[in-house]
Formats: structure tokens, sequence, C-alpha cells
């Protein structure tokens, strides 16, 4: 994998930012308190392009694959910090479970969707046997209508 390479003028603007730890050619390292927020923000359902518009970074001077490298970096931190990312669909919802009744809903919480995948997957097989046995009396229908035919 190749490493885009930042030109001088992108390291000058990208190191004048304060949420900008340092930058080098190839990388750009955001500070703490900036990522912390990133993940806030990011988890009541904003986009990366819209968290770091509204913290003053231009996300087209940083790029799109360094904009979703730091979302990814910076969800696996705030997850590593004994926090919990539940990702649900195209959003993150974050919860730390401190208590046993946030560890109790976390769970019931995953039972339930756990249950709803068992019954999509039913549906699935279920629509897959009835195919498979239109495909194959279809198939007999062929062979009986070319045997009559002989």
């Amino acid at each position: 994998m190749t490493v885009s390479k930042l030109t001088k003028e992108k390291i000058e603007i990208l190191s004048s930012y304060s949420q900008v730890a340092r930058t080098t050619d190839t990388s750009v390292v955001f500070t703490q308190t900036f990522k912390r927020h990133f993940c806030e923000e990011y988890i009541k359902g904003k986009s990366p392009r819209t968290i770091l518009q509204e913290s003053g970074i231009d996300p087209d001077v940083l790029g799109v694959t360094r904009m979703y490298s730091l979302r990814w970096h910076a969800l696996k931190e705030w997850e590593m910090a004994d926090g919990k990312i539940e990702q649900t669909g195209n959003k993150s919802e974050f919860s730390k479970a401190k208590t046993v009744e946030d560890k109790l809903s976390l769970m019931e919480h995953e039972l339930i969707y756990a249950r709803q995948e068992i019954e999509y997957l039913k549906k699935i097989f279920v629509a897959d046997c009835k195919a498979r046995k239109n495909w194959e009396l279809k198939q007999q229908q062929e062979r009986n209508l070319q045997l009559s035919v002989r």
C-alpha cells in the first residue's frame, strides 16, 4: 500500500491547526483532546467531514483517506480507553457500561439483535429451499417434455 505524501503547503496548513500535534510528509497526528471530541461528535451521528469543518479544519487539505483513517484510529483509541463502541449501521453508538443495569441493557440489545439475525437467516433459508424446489421441478418438467417428444 502506497502512502500519499503531503506537499509542503499542506503540511504548513495542517501544522497551523491547534488540533494537530505534529505533521510529517506521510502522517498527521491529532491531539488527544481533538480525537476525544471527534469521537463524541461522530457517535452523535455527524460525518467525519462535518466534524472537521466545524472544528475549523479543511477536510480537502487532509484528504479522504486520512479523514477516514482519523475516524478509525480515534474510535479504536476510544474503545481501548475502556469505552464500548457498538456499530449500528453507518453510525456508532457509544456507551460505557459501568453499572450492572447498563451491562444488562447492552446484553438485552445484543440478544434482540441476534434473534433478528436468526429470523432473517431462516427466511433466506426457506426462500432458498423454495427456489431450489421450483428449479428442480422445472428441470424435471423439461426432461419429461423432452422424453415425450421422442
